[in-house]
């Protein structure tokens, strides 16, 4: 009886190996469809401008189509106001070092994805193979999307309509004081985009002393897809169809805020990006 419960562990054991040399196996073959990337920069100017980049990516190829993602993280700190914004010149030209911020072009994280897939219905695929009615209709699609995922850029409370600032002859460079509040909100709307009683109005003949680009902007998201199909007319003719669709999910991306502490408007959204669009199109060969 010894012997016989040998046998029989050793032939469990063995199906217990095969199974997970199996599976070992099934995930070898699946990563080995994947390539990945990552990269590090890291550069200072002599214009003292710092920036440092984080970049991943991968990609994968499959017999129904293939799959690529990347994603940035990045930071930038600048004492210039001449890569963007409103302002071209120093708040203060006897005080430059109060101008170091992070840059106009800083976006801390950025993430885009992509996939090429033909859809599982129609000849030579999963599903109604054999053709039909609704084969006809659903039939031989293929599929391309692509989402984005993006934090906004910074903007600066500034003063621009102060009598301050107009006196100095150069507009939107009086930037607003902070106060110690909190910036960023938990729940930013359209019309409360940030805390507004982080900012107030400068003393009349003195420099506001927030720093630049305190305030993150609005960032976004979008999905865009396109839906293609070829259908043979006989001979040499057929009929390409395309659906493509900008913002497929009507998500609502904010556009530029009102900065200036001195307007009634101000840490309100004033625009957003473009909503859902979907254009069809037919083109016919012979």
């Amino acid at each position: 009886m010894a012997g016989c419960e040998r046998i029989e562990n050793r032939a469990t054991a063995d199906g217990h190996r095969r199974r997970i040399s199996a599976y070992d196996e099934a995930i070898a073959e699946y990563a080995d469809d994947w390539r990945f990337e990552s990269q590090l920069h890291v550069a200072r100017s002599a214009r003292n401008n710092f920036t440092s980049t984080l970049e991943h990516s991968h990609a994968r190829e499959h017999f129904r189509g293939t799959d690529v993602d990347a994603y940035t993280l990045a930071r930038a700190r600048d004492n210039t106001t001449a890569t963007g914004g409103s302002a071209t010149v120093a708040q203060d030209d006897q005080n430059l070092g109060a101008e170091w911020a992070l840059s106009n072009f800083d976006r801390r994280h950025q993430f885009s994805g992509s996939v090429n897939v033909e859809l599982p219905w129609g000849k030579n695929r999963l599903w109604l193979t054999q053709g039909g009615f609704l084969a006809s209709f659903i039939g031989d699609w293929s599929m391309s999307a692509n989402v984005t995922w993006q934090t906004g850029t910074p903007l600066t409370a500034r003063c621009s309509t102060c009598a301050a600032d107009v006196a100095r002859g150069t507009g939107g460079t009086l930037r607003a004081n902070y106060t110690g509040q909190d910036v960023s909100l938990t729940n930013p709307s359209a019309d409360a985009f940030f805390n507004t009683t982080a900012f107030s109005i400068p003393d009349a003949g003195t420099f506001g002393n927030s720093l630049r680009n305190l305030i993150v902007g609005p960032g976004s998201r979008q999905l865009n897809a396109q839906f293609t199909r070829d259908v043979a007319l006989g001979g040499n003719r057929n009929v390409s169809i395309s659906v493509n669709a900008n913002n497929l999910l009507n998500t609502v991306n904010f556009g530029s805020v009102n900065t200036d502490v001195n307007s009634p408007n101000f840490g309100q959204v004033l625009s957003v990006r473009g909503m859902r669009t979907v254009r069809l199109n037919f083109r016919f060969r012979f």
